[in-house]
């Protein structure tokens, strides 16, 4: 696949992709592009921009730009993100993995594709059962 722009200069990054089994049995690593321009970025699997660490939990922020952050986390199986507040609304989107996701007094699995918005100070917190890739979207107070 290539990524290209009309609008301003595309930056473009070969990065790895997760493994993909062939039609004859073979297990290929395929590539993918990742393209920044000055009007977008564009990730064609976010789950893989986040190194899955051996023990502990990894973050890094992909994006930070007119009121919305977008930090990726990945979990190492076991660990957990004890319970806390945010002083801003945000989105936790899991993308891999499964674990558990409190949110105030509620439970619910934390599976590919669960999604979540919450006001501003609301208590939650997240575990892993798996290694589990999340993005949080940190918003800004009037979104």
């Amino acid at each position: 696949m290539w990524l290209s722009s009309t609008h301003g200069a595309t930056l473009t990054v070969m990065a790895p992709g997760p493994p993909v089994n062939a039609p004859d049995g073979r297990c290929l690593r395929l590539r993918y592009r990742v393209a920044m321009t000055t009007t977008h970025t564009f990730f064609p699997n976010l789950a893989a921009e986040a190194p899955m660490p051996a023990r502990g939990i990894h973050s890094q922020t992909l994006s930070s730009e007119a009121g919305v952050e977008l930090v990726l986390f990945a979990f190492a199986a076991g660990e957990q993100l004890s319970e806390h507040t945010s002083a801003r609304p945000a989105i936790i989107h899991i993308l891999s993995g499964e674990g558990d996701l409190t949110v105030g007094d509620d439970a619910f699995a934390a599976v590919p594709g669960a999604w979540l918005r919450m006001p501003a100070n609301t208590r939650h917190g997240v575990v892993a059962r798996t290694p589990l890739v999340m993005a949080l979207y940190l918003l800004s107070p009037g979104r």
